[in-house]
């Protein structure tokens, strides 16, 4: 009788009288909001929370107040951060509200992908282990900057984490839309992130096979839905800039930024041979920058000077002779004496016409195009390798990897000698784990090169390319060596 009223007394407890430390404890999810809170106070600090203005903000500000729906779409900014301004700004003078901003969004990417790295590796735990490295990301170093780079990358972050959560849950079609919105959001506001369109369906495929395996139906009507939830509000925002400013794509940039590579790669023979269009336009930034030579080093050692030198390229040479080239085209086309002030040039024809050179240039030099490509990606992975939450984890990885390799080649050697029926010591467990490691290193590499295809790869751009890539190594890890030390019997709670 008393043992029956004790239970009925437990059953009637209040939650607050049935909240246990302990069992707290042991959710991962209390340790992600320490790891967060902890993260929060070293910013505090360290006065990562007190905005910096750079050049580029007042852009960003004044983007939006224009007269026409034509003019901000002809402008040389997406409109994404200058709406998150717009709606931050104002809550604290100065911008001083940004920096939490970024800082609140990341964070709750961050919970985003640990729960969908839970609901792709079944376990909260290993979950844990993939997210949790991102708190402590490189990426801080740019947070109190009034600029689109740590936001873009928090959104981006969000975007993955919805893709592997749509693998996990496929009947959960909310979660596709919202890869669509987030990948959208992400391009938005910093167009670097235009490499999310195709690689999303690209690692949506690559999780799927890892996670359900090869049933070639299923992946066909997978990949159908996550490239239209990539590609279509692209193709529909590039239709919009198309019908109102007479360009198809996010932004009339992207010339601008190539010049500065496609210039260091110019010699007095690929000046000759350039089309009739452009070459008037080549040979006056070639005869500025006196970059004449026979071979041209691809990556400078410091990577400081090539900053300077590329912002000298565009900004004081290549983008102004632009605009002077094709005012004096609209002058000799309308038959206008020199004493009338020409036009204006459009941000929209200086891009196309900046495209257009750098894409020739390209053309007649890909070798020495590729070179900088592969150079600069490979110098630039070099300085990502140092930071020791990459490095030593890799190490031990390796060392992990050797390990693995004996028990494959013993595993495989018993087995062709018929003394062992002990299962493929690749466990499907770990084949799971091998999707998220492929998600991490995957963004890596294509977001790094697509920054070295157009700019300097300069820190604030390398930082927003590594998110991922501690907690891929440690996350993979773990699960190694659950899968060569842990029973078959033994189940992927961790």
């Amino acid at each position: 009788m008393e043992k029956m009223e004790s239970e009925t007394a437990g059953l009637k407890r209040s939650p607050v009288e049935r909240f246990s430390i302990s069992r707290a404890l042991r959710s991962p999810l209390i340790w992600l909001l320490v790891l967060m809170s902890v993260q929060w106070v070293i910013l505090n600090r360290e006065g990562r929370f007190k905005p910096k203005r750079v050049n580029d903000t007042q852009g960003y500000v004044g983007a939006l107040q224009q007269e026409t729906l034509r003019d901000i779409l002809s402008g040389n900014r997406t409109v994404g951060y200058p709406l998150f301004l717009e709606v931050v700004g104002p809550l604290a003078p100065e911008f001083g509200a940004v920096p939490e901003a970024h800082t609140i969004v990341y964070f709750a990417a961050i919970l985003v992908f640990w729960l969908a790295a839970t609901s792709f590796t079944g376990s909260p735990w290993l979950g844990f282990v993939f997210a949790a490295p991102m708190v402590f990301a490189n990426l801080f170093a740019i947070v109190r900057r009034v600029q689109p780079d740590f936001l873009s990358c928090a959104l981006a972050v969000a975007a993955l984490g919805f893709l592997v959560w749509a693998v996990a849950c496929p009947r959960r079609k909310i979660l596709v839309w919202a890869v669509a919105v987030f990948v959208f959001l992400a391009y938005q506001t910093r167009p670097a992130y235009l490499f999310m369109i195709p690689f999303v369906p690209f690692i949506g495929v690559l999780l799927w096979v890892c996670l359900r395996g090869w049933n070639w139906r299923q992946i066909a009507r997978w990949t159908v839905g996550i490239c239209l939830a990539s590609a279509l509000p692209f193709l529909l925002f590039s239709t919009l800039r198309w019908a109102t400013v007479g360009h198809f794509g996010l932004v009339s940039f992207g010339g601008v930024n190539a010049i500065g590579i496609a210039v260091v790669l110019m010699d007095s023979e690929a000046v000759e041979n350039l089309p009739p269009e452009v070459k008037p336009l080549g040979e006056r930034i070639f005869r500025k920058v006196r970059m004449g030579k026979d071979r041209v080093r691809p990556y400078p050692p410091n990577l400081g000077g090539a900053s300077y030198r590329y912002n000298r390229i565009v900004w004081n040479t290549s983008f102004p002779m632009a605009v002077e080239y094709l005012e004096d085209q609209a002058r000799a086309d309308s038959d206008a004496t020199i004493s009338e002030a020409p036009s204006p040039a459009n941000m929209v024809e200086v891009n196309k016409l900046l495209t257009d050179l750098s894409t020739a240039m390209f053309r007649l030099r890909p070798r020495r195009y590729l070179a900088w490509i592969a150079t600069s990606a490979w110098r630039t992975t070099r300085r990502v390798i140092r930071n020791p939450w990459i490095r030593v984890p890799s190490l031990v990885l390796l060392v992990s990897l050797l390990g693995l390799s004996i028990r494959w080649l013993a595993y495989v050697f018993r087995r062709t000698d018929g003394r062992s029926t002990r299962s493929d010591p690749l466990r499907p467990g770990l084949r799971v784990a091998l999707g998220l490691v492929l998600l991490g290193v995957g963004y890596y590499v294509c977001h790094i090169l697509l920054i070295v295809a157009v700019e300097i790869p300069i820190p604030r751009y390398i930082v927003t390319t590594t998110p991922f890539l501690s907690g891929s190594v440690i996350g993979f890890l773990c699960a190694l060596w659950r899968g060569m030390f842990i029973r078959e019997s033994a189940s992927w709670s961790l």
